[in-house]
């Protein structure tokens, strides 16, 4: 639960950023009915506003969004890199991300597979994305 408040708090201050880092890469965030998306600078929707929030971790060009309790991970265009159905997501470079599944860490690659063995209940940048 803790780690969860974390990510909010984290999506939330990214929120704040949202708009300069995603106008930077060419996209927008978009509110309709309380729910976000993302469409670029000639106003075509990339991710349509289905989401309760959104954010960008500031590592790479991946886009964090939460639905419920789950989070799934975005390319700036649009394209699902990791489905919304994570307790957590940490992204640790442009391919790799750590995420966490029935409290349990893996990490995994933008195609879905898996990187490192699952089952892990803790895991800790080193630096550099590791």
């Amino acid at each position: 639960m803790r780690t969860h408040l974390r990510l909010i708090i984290s999506i939330f201050c990214g929120l704040l950023f949202a708009g300069s880092v995603l106008s930077a890469q060419g996209v927008l965030p978009v509110r309709r009915d309380n729910r976000w998306g993302i469409i670029d600078q000639q106003g075509q929707i990339l991710i349509s506003p289905q989401y309760e929030q959104l954010g960008w971790p500031g590592a790479g060009s991946s886009l964090v969004v939460q639905d419920g309790d789950t989070l799934g991970l975005f390319s700036p265009d649009g394209r699902a890199l990791l489905p919304t159905r994570y307790e957590d997501i940490q992204v640790l470079d442009d391919s790799l991300f750590a995420v966490l599944d029935d409290g349990k860490w893996t990490v995994r690659y933008l195609d879905n597979r898996e990187g490192v063995r699952s089952g892990y209940e803790q895991h800790r940048r080193l630096g550099d994305g590791y």
